[in-house]
């Protein structure tokens, strides 16, 4: 026994030394990147702000002027609040210039391995959506889901209609400024279910890549796009 607690204490140290060599590797390369959004973004995990920020920590005032402090309570509020200013659609399409002819976009193209290769693409540290399904599953079982979510994904696109579960989303509270307080000093955040995710993502590559090879969006339009993409389509411009 005396020989198993030597070895695992020698184990322990061993593994505390790589982890803090891993951590001071990875901020060394975070300082030569030179690169300040990936610096803030490092900084606010370190220091959790967005949970420091939360409103665990206090209570809410209604238009009453009383404090709630039940969650359950705080929950509704939010709802309320955010059901408010939730922005409906009319269903009233704009009329546009059709600048792409008879060269349109019928349909989405869902294959085993498209779906494989963004599942594989999946960031394991995000957070797993409303189904309780993590990221981390997803990637080490691409090649297993690949085909039954091809299939999900192509039903679901062609007639309109998405799964029930893929329809609920984890909503949470951020502060934005001000009181904690007051609920309109907060936005929500929804968090859906990773393979609803998976899917969208697709459905905007192909999106994005017939719009980029048509020149359907202006040069000038380069936000929310991926910078190598964009310069792949505008290089020769």
């Amino acid at each position: 026994m005396s020989a198993d607690k030597l070895l695992y204490k020698t184990s322990a140290v061993d593994c505390k030394k790589a982890i803090n060599k891993f951590h001071a590797a990875r901020e060394l390369a975070l300082i030569r990147k030179n690169n300040l959004g990936s610096f803030f973004n490092f900084v606010n995990s370190k220091t959790n702000s967005r949970a420091n920020s939360s409103v665990n920590a206090a209570g809410l005032k209604t238009s009453t002027g009383s404090v709630i402090t039940d969650p359950n309570e705080k929950a509704e509020i939010f709802n309320r609040f955010f059901s408010s200013v939730f922005t409906h659609d009319n269903g009233i399409c704009p009329d546009v210039v059709n600048r792409a002819g008879d060269d349109s976009l019928d349909t989405v193209l869902f294959t085993p391995d498209i779906v494989r290769t963004v599942l594989q693409r999946l960031k394991p540290s995000t957070s797993a959506g409303s189904d309780g399904i993590p990221n981390l599953f997803l990637k080490k079982c691409a090649n297993c889901l690949a085909v039954p979510l091809c299939h999900i994904y192509s039903i679901s696109f062609l007639d309109g209609c998405l799964p029930s579960a893929w329809k609920y989303a984890l909503v949470t509270p951020v502060h934005k400024k001000g009181p904690t307080s007051d609920p309109n000093n907060f936005r929500p955040v929804s968090l859906t279910a990773t393979c609803c995710r998976a899917m969208e993502r697709i459905i905007n590559n192909q999106l994005l890549r017939y719009l980029l090879d048509r020149r359907l969006i202006t040069k000038q339009q380069h936000g929310f796009i991926k910078r190598s993409l964009f310069l792949l389509i505008y290089s020769s411009v």
